[in-house]
């Protein structure tokens, strides 16, 4: 969730949106560039210009007014760290010492090891079963945004928050209280899961609150997004969409987002916008909501190191209701992974070179309506229901579905589950025109990916650097 505030009730706006399939593999370039996200060698923000970075620079120049940055997750380097930045841990809770933690990446260094690492009685799902000296993770970071809120003054720069909420997502962990309101909600996987997601809209709630009695409301623009489906081998639920997280179907890479607060425009609140926006697309457009141009957000440093340019695109003018519907701003989001995918989800042992498009979403001129190609084999096909888990606790069978070299082809306006393939209908074959067009996106695609040096599994340089930043990890040469 980002949001920039400038000195809820009111209905936002959604659209199609469109993210990685999971939280590690690459697509095409992918962007790394939001502040928050570390890799390899030759990956992330040490040899990228990242929005914050982006941002100071040019406000400190006097060409546009920067940006407060606030960022809540994995710790960029030292001399790139953010003015607050939090840490992933492997638990939702972590010890309380009792000091109100503001920052846990405190400047140059992190915070004391005590909030950095979650001890063993912090530990346990759905809650430890004794929580005496443990806070909820989410609870510290809901804290600190309210803190930055509560903080700013009239005159001040326009503050920019970045709140990579981990709530939703594993460890499936709730404190007590949240578990037992939702008594009677089976099986206990799902009832811990709509708690998170509760003690996650009320923190958002808590946001706007402050936001409205700071007066800053009306001048705020916030924006709503997943970073991927959700992983229905646990508990999340993506009907009627098929598949979920770590697959290109639908389920896994169209998610929930929308964009609201005073500063979107009457006009635009409560509609649905049907264009396409990737998540690298929040790179771009914000950093133009900042006021900075295309000079500045071209990134030199990135070229330098040899890394290809940037794919984000403005959707600014989409949001706002400056750019007409159905002239879409992005026309297609490839769809990649590593080569290995299939035996290797995370892509951790991936070797550079690998990285593969095989999937397109896209508009394709002279057919209306939006398509997708899809070719290889395709995880978790299948979908689920209004109300999954069912109560006994039981899973959908997903087994691969095998597009093989031909492909699957979709046309997702009439068909957003993905339940009719057309290159399958012999009777009624697409037109070859249309099969070439997304054909020919994916070789275009395949010709410009990006492939990091994502490292392996166990690397001493990896080790010694997250030693020296007290467990946080990061780049690492």
């Amino acid at each position: 969730m980002a949001g920039l505030a400038c000195p809820s009730n009111q209905t936002g706006h959604q659209w199609h949106a469109y993210t990685k399939p999971d939280d590690f593999n690459t697509t095409h370039t992918y962007d790394a560039r939001d502040g928050y996200l570390g890799a390899g060698d030759d990956w992330g923000p040490a040899r990228n210009t990242t929005l914050p970075a982006a941002q100071q620079a040019c406000g400190a120049s006097g060409e546009c007014q920067g940006f407060t940055f606030r960022d809540y997750d994995r710790a960029p380097p030292a001399e790139r760290s953010l003015h607050v930045t939090f840490k992933t841990t492997s638990e939702h809770f972590v010890p309380d010492t009792g000091v109100p933690p503001r920052d846990l990446w405190q400047g140059s260094g992190p915070a004391p090891a005590a909030l950095l690492n979650p001890q063993p009685q912090c530990s346990g799902s759905p809650y430890p079963p004794n929580a005496t000296g443990c806070v909820y993770e989410e609870d510290l970071f809901a804290a600190v945004v309210l803190d930055a809120v509560r903080a700013w003054t009239v005159g001040a720069s326009p503050l920019f928050a970045l709140w990579a909420t981990h709530t939703a997502h594993s460890p499936y962990q709730v404190p007590q209280d949240a578990f037992d309101a939702l008594a009677g909600v089976e099986p206990p996987a799902r009832r811990v899961y709509h708690a998170m997601v509760m003690r996650q809209d009320a923190h958002v709630g808590a946001l706007v609150a402050a936001l409205r009695a700071k007066h800053m409301w009306e001048q705020t623009l916030l924006t709503f997004s997943s970073d991927n489906g959700g992983p229905i081998t646990q508990a999340a639920n993506n009907w009627p969409l098929r598949g979920g997280k770590h697959s290109h179907f639908e389920g896994g890479v169209r998610v929930a987002a929308f964009v609201a607060g005073g500063w979107l425009p009457a006009a635009q609140r409560g509609r649905t916008i049907e264009d396409l926006i990737a998540i690298e697309d929040w790179y771009k457009t914000y950093a133009k909501l900042g006021g900075l141009d295309d000079d500045d957000i071209d990134d030199a440093a990135a070229a330098a190191a040899g890394l290809p340019p940037i794919d984000s695109v403005d959707v600014s003018a989409l949001l706002l209701g400056h750019a007409a519907q159905g002239t879409p701003l992005r026309t297609d989001v490839p769809l990649g992974s590593c080569a290995n995918f299939r035996s290797d989800v995370f892509c951790q042992g991936a070797a550079p070179g690998d990285t593969v498009v095989t999937g397109v979403v896209a508009h394709v001129e002279g057919f209306r309506g939006l398509y997708k190609l899809l070719i290889g084999g395709v995880p978790l096909d299948c979908t689920t229901g209004p109300a999954y888990p069912p109560p006994d606790g039981s899973h959908a069978s997903c087994p691969w579905r095998e597009c093989g070299t031909q492909g699957c082809l979709f046309n997702l306006t009439h068909d957003a589950s993905e339940s009719h393939d057309l290159l399958a209908a012999t009777a009624t074959p697409p037109p070859q025109e249309l099969v070439a067009a997304l054909r020919s996106r994916l070789v275009a695609h395949n010709a410009t990916t990006f492939s990091p040096n994502r490292g392996q599994p166990s690397d001493a340089r990896a080790c010694a650097a997250a030693t020296e930043r007290g467990g946080f990890w990061g780049p690492f040469a």
